[in-house]
């Protein structure tokens, strides 16, 4: 009967390492996939800058306008940044706390 109790035991917690384990993997992959989303903006928007220039820069020597797409752009970069800073942050917080487990 001892022996069926340890397995037992065992069994739950082995059980309980790997929802652990599967629970901070979906986190790692929520935060990803947040990432992605984040870089794929960033890389629609380069594009659309890029394109905006390519235009202004072909027809037109209003500077102007160059100068006011140029500042939304960095404007937009600089959210950008913020965000991913405080997304990194989050990161090697969770890090740290699920190496301290494991430690």
């Amino acid at each position: 009967m001892e022996v069926n109790r340890n397995k037992l035991d065992q069994l739950v917690s082995a059980t309980r390492s790997l929802f652990d384990k599967v629970e901070n993997n979906e986190r790692v992959a929520g935060g990803l996939m947040k990432q992605c989303e984040a870089l794929q903006q960033s890389l629609s928007s380069t594009q659309e800058y890029q394109g905006s220039v390519q235009v202004l820069g072909q027809g037109s020597s209003n500077r102007r306008q160059l100068v006011e797409i140029e500042g939304a752009y960095v404007q937009q970069l600089q959210t950008e940044n913020s965000e991913l800073k405080a997304m990194l942050e989050e990161y090697q917080s969770t890090l740290e706390l699920i190496l301290s487990k494991y430690r």
